[in-house]
């Protein structure tokens, strides 16, 4: 297996022809980089004859990466504030865009959504791969201690492992539910095909990391009518900024607990549902295409 470093520079080399090909056959006016990594695979000589557009999703980028990319794009898509700081400092035109979502095609995805264990017992939902930098320890520390108000309180936890290192975090995630007094009343979930049938099974998604570029999965439990916990910072702190179907809490499993105590109450929950939807609605799909074909035509505008 290659090194990151050494597999970057094969990468390169191979993704280089494919581009260049592309680009003599297709004569594009505006390449679209979806990454910082897909950016610096595009050949210099093209960059600097083709104007183009960056679509930043990361938080964590080492600084020559941003330097080296300020020298190569004509401008930067950041799909958060938080994202877009980074490149406070450049002399790049950064435009933020939030994330969008095909809101018909995810509720038609929710269609069958899977049943409740026990009727009117608050089921907490965690999306998330199995990485720590998710803190998926927090979710479960805050379930047992929601537990002590809510004992019926179940979890889910949905994510993907993506590699040996995962299997090995799951096993310790489930060994740490066990120590909580947790085994029988949380749920590791690693093979979904979607995650929209589990969030519709669930009652209030919660959301711990401190690290999260966008927060995908707040507007998509928004969009189904689910009121949403989240850490109050980067991505998911601009996307729930007073929104009236979300409590946003400090960094601590105690802080995520208070927030998730603000929903225990179903009524309050059932009431929630309208007003989730509609703040969804600020991330349709539709808008991101409208931003991002308004910032395409500009580039080409002022590259001509």
């Amino acid at each position: 297996t290659l090194g990151g470093g050494l597999r970057f520079v094969v990468d390169r080399v191979l993704a280089g022809r494919t581009i260049r090909r592309a680009v003599e056959e297709w004569r594009p006016e505006v390449i679209h980089a979806n990454g910082i990594r897909a950016g610096l695979l595009i050949p210099g000589a093209i960059c600097r004859s083709i104007p183009v557009c960056l679509h930043d999703r990361d938080l964590r980028v080492p600084q020559w990466a941003v330097r080296r990319m300020t020298r190569r794009a004509r401008c930067v898509v950041a799909i958060s504030e938080c994202v877009a700081a980074k490149w406070a400092s450049t002399t790049v035109d950064v435009r933020v865009i939030p994330n969008g979502l095909d809101l018909d095609a995810w509720n038609r995805a929710a269609d069958a959504p899977l049943s409740n264990a026990v009727k009117g017992a608050p089921v907490l939902i965690l999306v998330a791969d199995l990485m720590p930098w998710k803190r998926h320890t927090v979710f479960l520390d805050a379930l047992a201690e929601t537990r002590r108000r809510a004992p019926d309180a179940s979890g889910l936890v949905v994510g993907r492992c993506r590699d040996e290192a995962g299997q090995g975090y799951l096993a310790a995630l489930r060994q740490h539910a066990a120590a909580l007094g947790l085994a029988d009343a949380v749920r590791f979930v690693t093979d979904a095909a979607s995650v929209a049938p589990w969030i519709a099974a669930a009652d209030i998604l919660v959301s711990v990391a401190d690290q999260e570029p966008f927060g995908r999965t707040v507007v998509e439990a928004l969009a189904l009518g689910k009121p949403v916990v989240a850490v109050d910072a980067c991505g998911p702190g601009e996307v729930l900024a007073g929104c009236p179907a979300a409590t946003l809490t400090g960094p601590m499993a105690h802080d995520v607990a208070a927030g998730i105590g603000c929903w225990l109450d179903p009524q309050q929950r059932r009431q929630a549902d309208r007003a989730a939807r509609d703040w969804a609605e600020r991330y349709r799909l539709d808008l991101l295409a409208e931003a991002m074909a308004e910032t395409f035509s500009h580039l080409i505008e002022t590259d001509a």
